[in-house]
């Protein structure tokens, strides 16, 4: 699980600083149609591959249309409240569709305001976790860790104006 906090973050990292970079060229249904042809292929092979695999290994096992659906729009993720997933490892994209809701929109009104996007993305991040923490408060964290990736982008260049001041003696001795 520590890696896919740390996949979390990074992700959280990486992309918000690719929308903040495209700025004016950003285009939120552009990014959500990459998305999927980036993430779909891999996952919808490996959706057949898992059910083929327990058909094989279990001659009685009985697909459950219900939870292929389920699977389909990544729910699986949600938590035991929905249902569990044909391929375990795929609940993680769940948080990550999430978090594309999460970002990009407070980041677009904020640029409509001309307004710097640090106030509505932490509080989209705060709404967010509360929702999580309401609903199952085991998944809170994982709304944390990607707030924790943007939030460094956010702040990457204030950060780095703080670290500039630091003399490399300082550093080196810490």
């Amino acid at each position: 699980f520590y890696g896919v906090h740390l996949f979390f973050i990074i992700s959280g990292y990486i992309i918000t600083r690719r929308i903040i970079a495209a700025r004016e060229g950003f285009h939120y249904t552009s990014f959500l149609g990459s998305r999927v042809w980036r993430i779909y292929p891999a996952f919808l092979f490996a959706l057949a591959f898992s059910i083929a695999s327990l058909r094989i290994m279990d001659p009685a096992f009985t697909i459950e249309w219900r939870r292929v659906l389920v699977n389909l729009v990544f729910l699986n993720g949600a938590g035991p409240l929905i249902t569990d997933g044909y391929n375990a490892v795929t609940w993680s994209l769940f948080w990550e569709w999430w978090f594309y809701l999460l970002v990009p929109l407070p980041v677009m009104l904020a640029w409509r305001m001309r307004s710097a996007p640090l106030i509505p993305v932490t509080v989209s991040f705060l709404v967010a976790i509360a929702a999580v923490a309401l609903l199952d408060g085991r998944y809170w964290h994982y709304v944390y860790f990607f707030f924790a990736g943007t939030m460094g982008a956010l702040c990457q260049p204030a950060i780095s104006r703080w670290l500039a001041r630091i003399p490399d003696g300082v550093v080196l001795a810490a």
